[in-house]
């Protein structure tokens, strides 16, 4: 096996188009797949990407190599509480936060990532480069592999936009160090009496991420502190594919449950 430590993008796209060949951030991803799969590892720690950088507008970009705990680290220090602070910071176990890098989560993207439903709440936007160029992805339409820039890509960075949110996040699982089955988030934009705004997604489901535009909606002018309405989820669909002592009713039937309680409390209902 040769490892390859490219400087540029350039080098490291070239690398890419070489047979058996792979990206190196974190190492994690690899090791799930099978590292015996190949026979060029491409070291991207080389190439600057990571960094953590506010633009002149306030959205903050995120390189791709930064690991989720430099990544809830480098946040909470700039927003206190931001949704991805609290996914990443519960995401698998220290060592591995420690590892897993941003770039290697949404080229992996598995059904349990704990980075899907606060960056589909978001509505971030994914930085790509390929042979066509640089792209800008919206996340929602990133997952959409047809969507994708053509093969080989590197996600350079993640963009996420200025506005402040108050959010909850919530992983469904068994224990602390358990895959969530199921993923929640939701940002709430609030005035000093009612609701302005507000984002829900869910992770886990069939398709990755479920974005619930018309129950957020149905949010938007709500009173802070009133209960929220009893029937706000109840007509809400969510598809959940039978997951290992989870089938997929009782799965979209529990995220309900949470959500309702997620936005309570997001509500600050006495």
């Amino acid at each position: 096996m040769e490892w390859h430590t490219p400087t540029s993008m350039e080098d490291a796209l070239n690398l890419l188009r070489t047979e058996r060949s792979a990206l190196h951030g974190g190492g994690t991803g690899l090791l799930a797949a099978g590292i015996e799969r190949y026979s060029h590892l491409v070291d991207l720690a080389g190439l600057d990407l990571d960094r953590i950088a506010i633009r002149a507008d306030g959205s903050i970009d995120i390189g791709a190599t930064c690991t989720f705990a430099e990544t809830a680290q480098g946040l909470d220090a700039l927003q206190p509480g931001h949704i991805l602070v609290q996914s990443l910071s519960r995401a698998a176990s220290t060592p591995l936060r420690n590892r897993i890098t941003i770039g290697g989560s949404l080229g992996y993207i598995p059904p349990w990532s704990d980075l899907a439903a606060p960056l589909a709440a978001l509505d971030a936007t994914v930085h790509t480069l390929s042979a066509e160029g640089e792209r800008e992805t919206p996340f929602p339409n990133f997952l959409d592999r047809s969507r994708q820039p053509p093969q080989p890509f590197l996600v350079t960075d993640v963009t996420l936009p200025p506005e402040r949110w108050k959010g909850w996040y919530h992983r469904l699982v068994r224990t602390a160090f358990d895959y969530p089955r199921a993923t929640m988030a939701i940002l709430l934009q609030t005035g000093e009496e009612h609701v302005r705004e507000a984002r829900i997604a869910v992770g886990g489901t069939r398709g990755r991420v479920t974005v619930l535009a018309e129950v957020a909606g149905r949010l938007q002018g709500h009173p802070l502190g009133a209960e929220p309405p009893d029937d706000l989820l109840a007509d809400t669909e969510l598809a959940f594919p039978d997951k290992p002592q989870a089938s997929g009713e009782y799965l979209a039937e529990a995220a309900k449950i949470w959500l309702f309680r997620g936005i309570r409390q997001l509500l600050e209902v006495a």
